[in-house]
Order: C-alpha cells, then structure tokens, then sequence
C-alpha cells in the first residue's frame, strides 16, 4: 500500500516559502506608507493610488499563505510530542517562544509606531523620551483617545499575528490527537486530489462567509485560523502536494486573470453598480482570490524550491527576529525622513536600506548575545521535560500577566 504521508524529512520548500512571504510582508508595510487610500500608522507625504494596484498583487493572500506555513510547522513540531506530558511541555515551550517575544515588542518595539501616529495624527510635541515614560503609566491622560490594546494604550499592532498563533497552538495542541485519530489530514487530501476544483470551491464558500458575516479583526482572525488549520493537516500529505504541482499552471492563469478583474474594479474600470448582486460578485472575486493566491504560491514552492542552501538556515533564523521589528523600524525611519524633508529617493533609501540593516543589527546581536535570544524569537535551550530548567521558569512567570489579558 502506497503511503500517502510525506516521509519526516525537511520540507525546504515550506522554509523557503516561510522566508519569502515574510519578507514580503515587509515590503508590503513599506508600501502601506505610500498607499494613499489604505490606513495605516503612519504615512508619507509621497502618497499614491496607482501603488495601490500593485499592492493588490498580494493583498488578499498574504497572511493566508503566512497562516498556511505557521500550520505546517506545528504539523512537524507537534509530530515529536506524543504523549501527554510532552504536549505539556510543548505548551510551555510555545507560550514561551511566542508570548515573551510579544511581550518584549509590546514594551519596548511598538511604541516607536504610537509615537510616530501620534505626531501625525494629534500633533504631539514632545521628544521620545518623555513620551515614553507617560506610555508606561496606563493611566495616563495623554493617551485618552489611543486606549485600545492588551493594557490601555499597549497595542499589538502588527503583532496581533502573535496573539493568535498562540492561542490556535494551544487549541491545537489539545485538538490534534483526535485529528490525528480520525485521519482529518488524509481526508482532506483526498479531497483535493479526486476533486481539487470542488474543493477549491467549498474553501472559496468557506473565505466568502466569514467575509461576508463577521466584519472588522474578526475576519482575519478566522481566516487565518482556518489556513492555520490547513496547513497542519496538509504539510504531510503527497497526495495534496501532488495535485498542487499538477494543477499549478492553471491555478497561474486563474490567479492572472482574477488579478486583472479584481484591479479593473478596484479602479473603477469597470461599469459601477450598488446593486446587491454587484457585491455578492465582488465579495466571490476577492475570496477566489483569496484561495488562488495560497494555492499557487504552494505549488510554485513545491515544484520549484524544495531544495536545501547555505543561506536557507540563517535566513529562516532571522525571520523572527526580523517579524518583530520591521513595522516599527519602517515607520521610525520614515517618521525621520518626513521630520527632515526628505525627497522621495532619499526617504525610500532610508527606509529600506535601515529597515535591512536594523533587521540584520538585531540578528546578530541575537547570535552574539544568548539571553537575547528568547527576546527576540531566535532558538534557545528550551525546557526539554526531564526537569524545570531556571530559564524556562523565570520566562513562564514573565508571560502570565500577558497570557491572563489574552485569555480573559
């Protein structure tokens, strides 16, 4: 009988996939500087609406596809914790690994953005410093109308994606035995490899009604959840991977064709109508979209980059690291470049080549220094079950303030 779970082997191309939609999503926060019509924490004076267009390219897919691989990888990590009392600790492990960076980007990273989108927004005067020591009472008045966050004031931002995996790993974690048990993943797989366009179609159904009947974070909140789903019981079925690469040519032409329609009404190129069935079709379009873009991404990485290099290991390593202050070191610098009147030129040089060099900065003080590491995302000597190591548990009691303000 053929097998149809893929040997426990590394998956390059999920690595590879990992480090290009994450750098994606950084030049995707440049350009959100830039797009005039698209909120965001901070803008540029150089503003347009053409960007826009080619920020569609991506728009609709990006974090599916980021959710899909953070699935994937729970897939492999959850494989090695069989009984209960690993997935205990497994637990632990992830809360660490997840909460105490938050925690630290919570505190010390984003606040750069609040500071930055108050200058703009209300006209603060007053230099970091000061703004920083009122940003640790969370009582303070200055703060009236920016209340919304974990405590008052200390929001997410583009760290809400933390949060969540956090609480779908441990959802996970207590859920996976019984998906394990009934065959969940081979299931699905099937699905896709007898029928990939039904399929197709009932996940479509599936993005269209969350869209359609929640509104606000609620929608990528449960988006996200269902392609974290998706790739913890996919990542090790050929059977879906196979039909990927098959039908990886047409998913091209669809996603091509689907791009070109969803820009032509964005920009109102085509005839505008408020009927009701005009946004049904919009609402099916944009979700197609949705579904085609993951789905060809996939299919793309497994033909094209399962393969291993010497530069795959350290850039899977700083994606973490890089996750976590990129947004902020984008908009401090672009803060800046406003601040000094910079040219468009100058200013996009700016951001750019700092926020490389600021993710690179953090990196290697990540490898040079050890107990920055958990800090900072990057791999430390976790607690391994045979007993509690001091580390492990001084960074359990620094998270449960923040995993008590998730939870309830």
């Amino acid at each position: 009988m053929n097998n149809p779970m893929i040997p426990q082997e590394r998956r390059y191309d999920l690595d590879w996939l990992r480090i290009l939609a994450f750098a994606g999503l950084i030049l995707f926060h440049t350009g959100m500087l830039y797009a005039e019509s698209w909120g965001f924490h901070f803008k540029s004076h150089y503003l347009s609406s053409e960007l826009e267009s080619l920020m569609l390219i991506f728009s609709p897919w990006r974090m599916l596809l980021i959710w899909f691989v953070s699935g994937a990888a729970s897939y492999f990590l959850f494989e090695r914790a069989k009984g209960w009392r690993q997935r205990g600790v497994l637990s632990v492990n992830r809360s660490i690994s997840l909460l105490l960076p938050l925690l630290t980007g919570l505190w010390l990273i984003v606040p750069v953005q609040l500071y930055a989108q108050m200058s703009q927004e209300a006209g603060l005067q007053m230099g970091y410093g000061e703004f920083y020591l009122a940003f640790l009472d969370l009582q303070h008045p200055l703060f009236s109308d920016y209340q919304s966050g974990v405590w008052p004031h200390v929001d997410v931002n583009h760290l809400w994606y933390l949060r969540s995996l956090w609480v779908y790993s441990l959802i996970l974690i207590l859920v996976a035995p019984l998906l394990t048990k009934w065959r969940m993943g081979a299931v699905l797989a099937g699905g896709f490899s007898r029928a990939f366009w039904p399929m197709v179609l009932l996940v479509v159904v599936l993005m269209a009604g969350i869209r359609g009947h929640f509104s606000g974070d609620s929608i990528r909140e449960l988006q996200g959840g269902v392609w974290f789903l998706f790739g913890f019981l996919l990542a090790g079925q050929v059977a879906f991977r196979d039909a990927l690469v098959h039908k990886g040519p047409l998913l091209g032409g669809l996603f091509t064709l689907n791009l070109l329609l969803i820009i032509a009404g964005y920009n109102g190129w085509l005839a505008a109508d408020d009927a009701d069935y005009m946004g049904v079709i919009r609402l099916a379009v944009y979700s197609l979209q949705q579904v085609l873009g993951v789905l060809l991404m996939l299919a793309l990485a497994a033909r094209w980059l399962n393969f291993d290099h010497p530069w795959r290991r350290p850039l899977n390593n700083a994606v973490y690291p890089s996750y976590l202050v990129h947004q902020s070191l984008i908009i401090g610098l672009a803060f800046v470049a406003a601040d000094q009147s910079m040219s468009l030129v100058a200013e996009l040089l700016l951001v750019i080549g700092g926020t490389l060099a600021g993710c690179v900065l953090v990196c290697v003080l990540g490898m040079k220094i050890s107990w920055l590491k958990p800090f900072i995302g990057m791999k430390w000597q976790e607690n391994s079950g045979r007993q509690v190591t001091l580390p492990a548990l001084l960074a359990t009691l620094l998270i449960l303030p923040l995993a008590w303000e998730i939870l309830v």
